[in-house]
């Protein structure tokens, strides 16, 4: 009796925390399934969530990306694994893309292919299942081909003269440009808890606010502005389905 207790006990507090997460991911409605993935959306997709395979025109290379969630006794955790392949039907094989430190709740969404399609370009995100007001640490990670060696934006910089202010960085994935750097756009706002507004942070406080479109280059990390009306051109197309091959 005591262990049927103890297990009910455990059931009632991961169903608990599912749905603090449901309530944290309805805020999110409208982002790819496999980037904001909390555990109970995926185990009403029987465990598993699979996205697109995106094929980049130049060179056929193939990647998609695989979100699943495994249910414990007290917890639930997410594994998000890159599949990539040399063309279209080849076999897939695995990355795991590294963590900026340990959480429970992870999922990427694929961008685009680089013009040459040599580089992949990802927004990941990072997350505690447990339904913290804490947001997703969103990041921005290119993995290159060959040995498939990941690397990240440095985000920091578009904030560098915010020093001693309050601010939150919003971002855009675009694409890329012609020349194939990363073509994105920031939004630097201030940042104040949710039972504050903007005339509760001293005006020295208050982050300068920005709109802006970059291109960043994915090796030298350097930004330059590009028009605010920038249109990013694809070079990949999308296929609904994956190959027989593929996991």
């Amino acid at each position: 009796m005591a262990f049927l207790i103890a297990r009910l006990l455990a059931t009632v507090f991961l169903l608990s925390r599912m749905m603090n997460a449901q309530v944290s991911g309805n805020a999110n409605q409208g982002y790819p399934r496999t980037l904001w993935a909390p555990c109970e959306a995926i185990q009403r997709s029987g465990g598993v969530i699979r996205g697109p395979v995106l094929v980049a025109k130049n060179g056929g290379r193939a990647a998609k990306v695989r979100v699943e969630s495994t249910l414990e006794t007290t917890d639930c955790s997410n594994t998000t694994t890159l599949l990539i392949a040399a063309n279209v039907g080849g076999k897939f094989f695995r990355i795991h893309p590294q963590l900026s430190q340990p959480s429970n709740g992870n999922g990427m969404s694929l961008v685009d292919w680089s013009p040459d399609g040599r580089l992949l370009l990802a927004e990941f995100w990072q997350w505690e299942q447990s339904g913290t007001d804490v947001g997703p640490d969103k990041r921005i990670l290119l993995f290159a081909a060959g040995k498939w060696s990941q690397s990240e934006i440095d985000l920091a910089q578009f904030m560098a003269d915010q020093e001693g202010r309050n601010c939150q960085l919003e971002f855009k994935l675009l694409g890329f440009t012609p020349d194939g750097e990363v073509a994105m756009r920031t939004d630097l706002t201030t940042d104040y808890d949710v039972d504050e507004t903007l005339e509760d942070v001293p005006p020295a406080k208050r982050c300068i606010e920005k709109h802006q479109t970059w291109a960043v280059d994915p090796h030298t990390q350097k930004p330059e502005p590009l028009p605010a009306g920038f249109h990013a051109q694809r070079y990949s197309v999308t296929k609904s389905k994956a190959p027989a091959t593929g996991q």
